[in-house]
């Protein structure tokens, strides 16, 4: 059977509830990852309205909790520590590579790399207000 066979299918039951339960029927019938995947592609195929309507429908989103604020905070530092030390660390590396006079195309990009990252995670947002802290 057709994709376009089980859409009209389903668009020819008589009620919304029958339609959903056929929906769901057919998902659950696809096995955990097609039947993700094949809720992902429905959801994208929606108006974004209509799309958060239905996970919030769905109960899905209460399910996902929100991040603690420490959380995030431990997270954006272990992120940005990271960076910094890579900054740090390679800059002394090409540093030392310079005055030896070794070859510093390895690790070079990885310091740029470092700084731009920093940059970006660092500046203020164009749609932040002058006053905000992140």
């Amino acid at each position: 059977m057709e994709v376009a066979e089980i859409v009209d299918s389903v668009q020819q039951l008589p009620s919304d509830k029958a339609r959903q339960e056929a929906v769901a029927s057919v998902v659950e019938a696809l096995g955990p990852e097609s039947g993700s995947q094949a809720v992902t592609q429905s959801l994208a195929a929606l108006p974004a309205d209509k799309a958060k309507d239905a996970v919030a429908a769905a109960g899905l989103v209460g399910q996902l909790g929100r991040v603690a604020a420490k959380d995030i905070a431990f997270l954006w530092k272990l992120v940005i520590g990271g960076f910094v030390a890579l900054l740090l660390g390679g800059t002394v590396l090409v540093f030392v590579l310079v005055l030896s006079g070794e070859r510093t195309e390895v690790i070079a990009p990885l310091v740029t790399g470092a700084l731009g990252v920093l940059a970006g995670l660092l500046a203020q947002s164009p749609t932040q207000s002058s006053g905000g802290t992140g």
